[in-house]
């Protein structure tokens, strides 16, 4: 099989600068070692945590895209005011960017003292997101990553509801950021142009086939770029077509529905749920080292159900079918709560329509792409190992029985077996029609070439079983 090969660009401790090159891809084994690199914490890393953390821990096909900072950034921040002495000792809960964070607080101490604790059990955090500074009371935490990212990070009083509630110092009073609960002020983006291309616009990632991308930065001008690297790498002279991830958490439903349609590319699989209580560049991650992972035992198999582990609330209950629905059929991918456990719902493209804005399925959903991605990879190592790379031309009627010797007729039996062998796994259907379809022939004004074809049915996702009940009375 194709063994799912990913790169995740992602923002670095800028004082960490020695060795690193912008914008060129660094092979990475461990999150661990993206931390030593890139910083703990910081934007890359924390990616890193989830990739790595749902492919076992250490994987030898990843690839670190080190993105400066960007050139007009801004951090940001969030404070978390603490006020009125305890009138009883207690524990204090927060979700700092879907990080729990708990200490235990003293009866009849002020709102400086616990301020210094929550400082503390942050810091402890080696992996988090923020740093922070208590000045009585008023406890600001400041994003590492620096920019818009930083806007993502969500600071949660109890994010366990009531349970945790109940176990909290009485008297004392905390608030947290009124936008939301998120950091604010963070401004400016990285574009990611020099990750892809040149300075003619050529292709600049080259023969690796990176079958999954990451995708931190959801602007539209970030998003172009992976559309645009699409159309190159899916053309016939590179055919490195990949499938990139998008999340989204802070949209509400009606923007979310809205959101897909100004993707509309076969390169994008864009996801979204509100309850996630990690930065939207974390639930890609982690939807993308789940996908990797499914894909290294089957790239045909669909996502739906697969958790990938990402921190939520937990109240709130999942849309009805027919939003969902709608979502995805926007192009947009949905998530459901399984057992306490958020889990895929189905992870779409969002290509929805064509070049003349004609409605199209032909880049449908996600698992189709890493399907088709098996496909290049099969037809490629057939015709790239013996007998074709010392072969000879001939026709069908040649007599030699020379096995370099290749005719259109062992062209047509070789490509039958692979078929055969796409219908074992269950990855087309209909096997007689594809082979009916499958032609070989030498090519007219070169004798040294072959042409070739077939025409594949595609299996595809279960995703309805319809049942009609009938009663006799």
């Amino acid at each position: 099989l194709l063994p799912p090969i990913g790169i995740f660009p992602g923002q670095y401790d800028q004082s960490l600068i020695a060795g690193i090159t912008d914008f060129t891809p660094v092979q990475v084994f461990t999150a661990d070692e993206v931390g030593d690199l890139a910083g703990f914490g910081f934007e890359a890393h924390r990616q890193a945590l989830w990739l790595f953390g749902l492919l076992g821990g250490f994987y030898d096909n990843m690839w670190w895209v080190p993105i400066p900072e960007p050139a007009a950034a801004v951090v940001a921040t969030g404070t978390i005011i603490f006020a009125t002495n305890t009138g009883s000792s207690g524990t204090y809960f927060f979700s700092i960017g879907g990080d729990l964070i708990s200490f235990g607080v003293p009866d009849g101490v002020t709102p400086t003292e616990v301020g210094d604790l929550l400082v503390t059990a942050i810091t402890a955090n080696l992996n988090g997101l923020v740093t922070a500074a208590n000045v009585t009371g008023t406890v600001t935490c400041t994003s590492k990553t620096l920019g818009v990212n930083g806007n993502e990070i969500s600071l949660i009083l109890n994010p366990g509801g009531t349970v945790q509630e109940s176990q909290n110092p009485a008297t004392m009073t905390v608030a947290v950021p009124g936008s939301g609960g998120y950091l604010t002020s963070g401004a400016d983006v990285t574009l990611l142009h020099d990750m892809f291309f040149d300075g003619d616009e050529a292709d600049i990632l080259g023969d690796r086939f990176y079958t999954c991308i990451a995708g931190p930065y959801t602007d539209a001008a970030n998003i172009a770029h992976y559309d645009n690297s699409w159309a190159l790498r899916s053309a016939p002279d590179i055919r490195r077509p990949f499938d990139s991830f998008f999340g989204f958490v802070k949209e509400l439903y009606a923007a979310a529905l809205a959101k897909a349609p100004t993707i509309n590319s076969e390169a994008v699989s864009p996801f979204w749920d509100p309850r996630v209580f990690s930065p939207h560049w974390e639930l890609q991650a982690a939807v993308m080292g789940l996908v990797m992972l499914s894909t290294t035992f089957d790239p045909g198999r669909p996502f739906k159900t697969l958790q990938p582990g990402i921190p939520y609330d937990t109240f709130t209950g999942d849309l009805d079918y027919g939003r969902n629905d709608a979502l995805f059929q926007s192009g947009m991918g949905y998530f459901k709560s399984v057992a306490g456990k958020l889990a895929i719902g189905d992870l779409a493209l969002s290509r929805r329509l064509n070049d003349v804005t004609a409605a199209t399925e032909e880049w449908y959903d996600s698992v189709s792409m890493h399907r088709r991605q098996q496909f290049i990879f099969d037809i490629e190592n057939l015709f790239s190992g013996g007998p074709y790379t010392r072969g000879m031309v001939a026709d069908d009627d040649s007599v030699t029985a020379k096995a370099y010797v290749i005719k259109p007729k062992q062209i047509i039996a070789d490509l039958f077996s692979l078929i055969d062998f796409w219908d074992s796994e269950g990855w087309v259907k209909n096997v007689a029609t594809i082979k009916e379809s499958v032609v070989a022939e030498i090519n007219a004004s070169n004798a040294s070439r072959i042409d070739s074809e077939v025409t594949l049915d595609e299996a595809q996702a279960l995703r309805i079983v319809a049942n009609l009940v009938k009663f006799l009375f």
